[in-house]
């Protein structure tokens, strides 16, 4: 599960409006990671348990960006301490303006983490096995506690 990729992503979308989009990249992760709890399949194995908490746990980045207040995405390059919008560096577009301007990864991952209180919130209250219900009250707890921290 690679959503540290999707400002690449971004870009390429940018540039071609047909191509993947992040959204569309979003969505399928999503669709992938919670297949069997969507469906209501109590029989997961240790690899979707796995996964699942993984997916949590890549969901607390995201959503730390997306609350800061007054968050402003740098237009600068972290490499350089001089450079501003990666100019000095040569010719061309600078590649970290691109990234930072159209890249709305966070966003976007931010509104995968209300989706997925809400379904989590509805198998807890339908999940019969309890070692399921144990694992997604465990993952609604710290979805919640991202989410109001």
């Amino acid at each position: 599960m690679a959503l540290s990729a999707t400002p690449r992503l971004a870009l390429s979308f940018y540039m071609d409006s047909t191509s993947y989009s992040p959204l569309e990249y979003c969505e399928d992760i999503y669709q992938n990671v919670w297949a069997k709890t969507i469906a209501g399949n109590e029989a997961l194995d240790e690899d979707d348990i796995a996964l699942q908490k993984i997916y949590v746990e890549k969901l607390k980045a995201n959503i730390d960006e997306v609350k800061q207040v007054g968050k402003m995405r740098a237009l600068q390059d972290t490499h350089e301490n001089v450079s501003f919008l990666g100019f000095g560096k040569g010719y061309g577009e600078p590649e970290t303006m691109w990234t930072a301007t159209i890249d709305r990864t966070s966003e976007y991952i931010f509104h995968y983490a209300l989706k997925l209180k809400k379904l989590l919130e509805e198998r807890i209250a339908t999940t019969r096995s309890n070692e399921t219900k144990a694992h997604y009250v465990l993952l609604y707890a710290r979805v919640q506690k991202y989410l109001n921290s």
